[in-house]
């Protein structure tokens, strides 16, 4: 078995002036939930096409590492029928399967 090329998903606005992504804007479009759920589906399309294909979530901010493992922790049976997810583990530096109520530096998922 071959190591999983690992893509990095990044969130955020693209600026109109500089064209690039933006990801400390905080927007505030009370969409959240929809954008959240939007990306979950497109990340699943992407593994499916993308063979062998993982992503990393990180999270810029104390606030969006603990919104993506809530929205994790709260979606995990049915994101564990088509993913593993594992958390990076702060103190030893090492990937764990993915546990509610822990904190996380990082997530990664791979699809079964």
């Amino acid at each position: 078995q071959h190591d999983p090329l690992i893509y990095n998903l990044a969130l955020g606005d693209i600026d109109s002036i500089t064209n690039k992504l933006d990801d400390k804007i905080i927007a505030d479009n009370k969409d959240r939930d929809i954008i959240l759920a939007t990306v979950g589906h497109v990340a699943l399309h992407f593994c499916k096409r993308v063979v062998g294909a993982g992503i990393i979530a990180v999270g810029n901010s104390k606030a969006k590492k603990r919104l993506y493992q809530i929205k994790v922790a709260s979606n995990l049976i049915e994101i564990q029928k088509s993913f593993t997810i594992y958390g990076l583990v702060k103190k030893e530096g090492l990937w764990e399967i993915f546990v509610k109520n822990r904190q996380y530096q990082a997530l990664l998922i791979l699809p079964i």
